[in-house]
Formats: structure tokens, sequence, C-alpha cells
């Protein structure tokens, strides 16, 4: 049970983010709070569309094939919208957000911290307010001026629409200052007055990226590869301590709780137990944070996997694998089904506990019970609940060896993603108490980054973009996102114009 309340929480988060400065190295390391949203689910409810939505964007964002199964979910979602004023498409309980400052003058913004993908986006003035938001919460936080607030802000001329595992976003480009944790640097920011479902409560107005430059429909540096590759961090790493809360150890619902710590260029000793076990990420540095996955056991039974990859990702509320792997887990929890028209989603007993363990690296992980129950199935009457676990479907490739191991997973773990040696890391949590009761992890440097991470000079242009004319790309994302559904169901990543 939470024992502060939320006002002495937030109290204690302005003294989080300062750094403090280190006589002996310009390198340096800071933590910053972390919050998390917890929907008022009636009886523990699940937003069963949310999560059709989420795992129809895992498909996308994974180039997974759509199946017939897929375009029955699409269209009850297409369905949903039209009596609708927002398509869920992002979970709400298991999201992380942190904050920081953009732009001069700098305003700090709400944003959720995403590892499965690399781009910064930003909500500017215009922007549908319902639709910007999941389930029925409307946008109220501090929207980013852009080219008409702010003096840093240089636009780059080129307009963008991208699809991310929560929805899609369509703008134009700029370069503008960007500070999280007291790290500066120069990044391109996807300005976007036309978004669909991008972050899961009224105060995020954001999404960072955590992945690699790689993956950025933009084509610009990841913030935090650049504070790496700038030479500015004591470790070459970042991690989560999360917090692991839900409804239950809350008691009620309150709009704020602590959702832990992002620590950057460090790890925190006092919130982890034992060795960080690393597993080097496959290839290298790649475009995902993805490794090799030894094994899959549920109830202690092993699922006989191939020897696949797994992507470590932040903003996905499932662990989302191929169909064969997902029958041989429901087979080992009795009374679970498919639910019909969702397009890879399961329900089993809520009375039944079920724990997952996976290995990296030889090291087991198991999970707790209550991260795998996705909230009671509609029209179940609290006999059966949506699990964590859903099937891709699907005979393709893709769909046959891809692993998405998102927050149900994450939320357990002390989790590091180390950029050298290339790499992601877990260890067991203990210090809970800090992580729900605000505590404060010391920094040791002064954080003050002089990098630059900007769209590549040679990127694909279009006629100058003035302040004046930003306003109309209105028209064009309002046809994009009132298609939201079908663009997925096309399998549209990034276009970049």
């Amino acid at each position: 049970m939470l024992q502060s309340s939320s006002l002495l929480y937030l109290a204690m988060v302005g003294l989080v983010g300062q750094t403090f400065a280190s006589p002996i190295s310009n390198k340096v390391s800071t933590s910053i709070p972390l919050h998390r949203r917890l929907s008022p689910r009636s009886g523990g409810l699940s937003d069963l569309d949310s999560r059709i939505a989420q795992h129809q964007a895992i498909k996308a964002r994974y180039g997974i094939p759509f199946e017939d199964e897929d375009v029955q979910a699409s269209r009850r979602l297409l369905r949903k919208r039209a009596s609708s004023a927002s398509l869920p498409i992002a979970g709400t309980d298991q999201t992380f957000y942190g904050s920081l400052s953009v732009g001069t003058p700098a305003f700090t913004y709400e944003v959720v911290l995403d590892t499965g993908s690399s781009d910064l986006v930003m909500m500017i003035p215009g922007v549908d307010r319902d639709g910007a938001c999941v389930g029925n919460c409307v946008i109220t936080g501090q929207l980013y001026p852009a080219l008409n607030g702010s003096t840093s802000a240089v636009a780059l001329n080129r307009t963008t629409n991208l699809v991310y595992g929560g929805g899609i976003a369509a703008g134009y480009l700029v370069n503008d200052t960007v500070t999280m944790g007291g790290f500066t640097s120069v990044q391109t920011i996807a300005a976007c007055n036309n978004v669909t479902s991008l972050t899961s409560s009224s105060d995020e107005t954001g999404l960072i990226g955590l992945a690699f430059e790689s993956l950025s429909g933009t084509g610009s540096r990841p913030f935090m590869q650049g504070l790496y590759e700038s030479g500015q961090l004591s470790e070459p790493l970042f991690a989560f301590a999360p917090a692991p809360l839900d409804l239950k150890d809350v008691g009620a619902y309150q709009d704020t709780v602590p959702g832990g710590f992002l620590d950057i260029g460090t790890t925190n000793s006092t919130l982890f137990t034992g060795e960080i076990g690393y597993t080097g990420l496959t290839g290298g540095k790649g475009r995902y944070w993805e490794i090799p996955l030894d094994s899959f056991q549920v109830q202690g039974v092993d699922v006989n996997i191939s020897t696949p990859n797994a992507v470590i990702d932040s903003g996905t509320n499932s662990l989302a694998i191929p169909t064969l792997a997902a029958e041989k887990i429901y087979a080992a929890i009795a009374d679970s089904k498919l639910i019909a028209g969702t397009g890879g989603l399961y329900e089993y007993p809520c009375k039944t506990n079920v724990s997952l363990t996976l290995t990296f690296n030889g090291v087991q992980y198991t999970t707790a019970p209550k991260f795998f129950n996705g909230g009671v199935s509609p029209g179940r009457k609290e006999t059966h609940c949506i699990g964590a676990v859903s099937a891709l479907g699907g005979t393709s490739a893709e769909a046959m060896t891809t692993y998405v191991i998102g927050t149900p997973f994450i939320m357990n773990f002390y989790s590091v993603f180390r950029f050298d040696p290339p790499s992601v890391g877990f260890a067991t949590i203990t210090n809970s108490s800090a992580l729900t009761s605000g505590g404060i992890p010391r920094s040791n440097g002064t954080a003050s980054a002089n990098v630059t991470t900007t769209a590549a000079s040679n990127a694909p242009s279009t006629t100058g973009l003035s302040k004046s004319s930003a306003s109309q790309l209105s028209a064009r994302g309002s046809v994009l996102g009132a298609f939201v559904g079908l663009a997925i169901t096309a399998g549209a990543f990034v276009v970049a114009a």
C-alpha cells in the first residue's frame, strides 16, 4: 500500500532532477523520477479495445503481416472510433513517463519513455486534445509552441508521419534545445499537431524514443545515444528502476503515482541486489535493444521455443510472441482461451496466479503474477482476466520469430540498457520502499552535455516551411489520423518528406 501522498511525492520530484558538481570528472550521471498513471477501471475491468489496438500497433511496428483475424479486429476498432472521440491504442496502467524541458524560453513537459522507438515527438498547439490521449482523458498539459513560441527552434523544411507502438503522429521537423535530467542537447523534434493516442494521461504531451539512430524515422540521433557518443556519461548506459505498483497496491485511484527512477550514466546499487546479468545485443549495436532469449517457461513448464531474439520494449504493455509459443503458454493454464475477434489476445481464470520465467544468458528471471493480469475480461463477471502474453499470429518469418518483451516483464526488474559493450542487463529490485516514497538517488556531477543530435543534412526536403505555413499541415494529418486503423493494417511505418 502506498503511504506517501501525491503532493509529497511531487514536491520531492524537483529535487531528484538536480545534479551535483564533481571536482574530479567532467563525466556525469543523474537520476530522475518517473511517474505512472493508473487508470480507474471499474472493478478492475480491462480496456479491451485499448489492448487490441496496442497489439495491432505492435504488429505494425515490427513488420508482421496482418491476418484475417487482424482485419476483423481493425474493423471493431474503426466502428468504435465512429462513436467515440478517440481511438485507444496504448495501455494506461504500465506506461512510464518523466520530465524534460524544451525550447527558449524553456518549458517542462511530461513525456512517455519508449525503448522501442528512437524519435522525440512533441504535441504542438492545434492538436486534438481528445484524440491525442488514450481512452477518455483529455490533454491538459503544456504544449510545445515550436516555431510559434520557441526562439531557439529552427525549421528543417521537412514534414513527417510516424507510426509508433501507440499510434500515429503527423507534423513537421524542427531542431531545438532539449534538457533532461540536467543533460542538454540540440535535438530534432517531430512537432506534431495531428496525433492519435500518443500518451495515456492528460499531462503527457510527448514521447521520447530511447532506441538507436538506425531506427529513427526523422533520421536523427536519439537523445540518449547522443549523450553516450559525446562522452558525457560516467557510465555508457541508462537504467529503469520501476516502482512495481498497481491498483491493488495503492488502494484507490490516484492521478499520479511514483513510477520509480530513470538512471542516466549510472546504476544505483541501493535499488537492486546481486549482480546485473548482462546479455549482449544481437549483432552488436543495432536498431532495437534486442537480445537472445534462451528459454520461456510458464508455471515452471518449459515452452520449448526455438532460440529466438527478444526486443526489450518499455513502450509495449504486453509480451507479444509467436502464436505457437503463446498456445503452449496458455495450454499450461487451465481454462484459458483465445478471445475471438481480438487478433491474438487471451483470457485466463483471474484466480490463477501465473508466473513467467525468461532465461537470458543462462540466468532465469521470474515475474510476479500481478503483472500477468491485464484486468477483468469484459463480459466475464470477474471470472476471467486478460493475459499479459499475446499471439502475433500468422506464418511469416517475422511472426514466427519475433518476441517483444514489454512492461509486464520490465516492471519486475532493475533494467539496464548499456551502449558499450552493447547489452541489456537485469537485476532483482530490492529497495521498493525508496521507489514508492520518492527516494532521492544522488547525482555525481554537473550535467551539461554539449551534444548535437540533429537530422541528417542530406535528408530530403520540401518547400520552405515558415512559422505561418506550419499550420497548413492540419488537413494532411487529419486525414491520416482518421484512417489510423487502416494505416496500421497496411503496415505503414515512417514517411519523412
